[in-house]
């Protein structure tokens, strides 16, 4: 009988273990909240229809007078482990444009990567390992152009 227990227990504390390894580390990567958990110090708008995924995408436009950073963070990082950050992004007319992931205490990149100027969604993929529990996910346009961003989603590797 005890042991009956003890192994209906670990049947339901297993699924609660597995989660807190994989669980979400961004909040509304998808954008379907709008920009909620997100901040940016210039045009971001949110549009609806023709998203990589669900309804919603933002699109970002930078002018030659000011540069454009929409930003979250990424949450319940452990020191050393390896993450995977996929995103979509397309129609990026920017000479320099780039999603970022940086190390908020040092302000070091611990990956970079580019958007895509196709016309249709492209996914993207950065790798990078955490040196501290949390780090900041940037889009930026340091030069004047357009960018629809969609789909942000991060998950440990190893």
């Amino acid at each position: 009988m005890i042991h009956t227990r003890l192994l209906c227990l670990a049947l339901l504390c297993a699924p609660l273990a597995g989660a807190a390894q994989s669980g979400p580390f961004l909040a509304n990567g998808s954008f379907e909240e709008g920009l909620d958990g997100w901040s940016h110090n210039s045009s971001a708008t949110v549009a609806s229809g023709d998203a990589a995924e669900g309804t919603h995408r933002v699109v970002l436009e930078a002018s030659e007078e000011k540069r454009v950073r929409l930003q979250t963070e990424i949450i319940d990082l452990t020191v050393g482990r390896t993450y995977l950050l996929r995103y979509h992004s397309r129609r990026c007319t920017s000479a320099d444009a780039r999603v970022v992931v940086r190390n908020v205490e040092t302000n070091r990149y611990l990956a970079s990567g580019r958007l895509s100027e196709t016309a249709g969604w492209k996914p993207r993929e950065l790798r990078f390992t955490a040196t501290a529990t949390s780090a900041r996910l940037e889009v930026r346009l340091a030069a004047a152009g357009v960018v629809e961003v969609d789909q942000f989603s991060i998950e440990a590797v190893d």
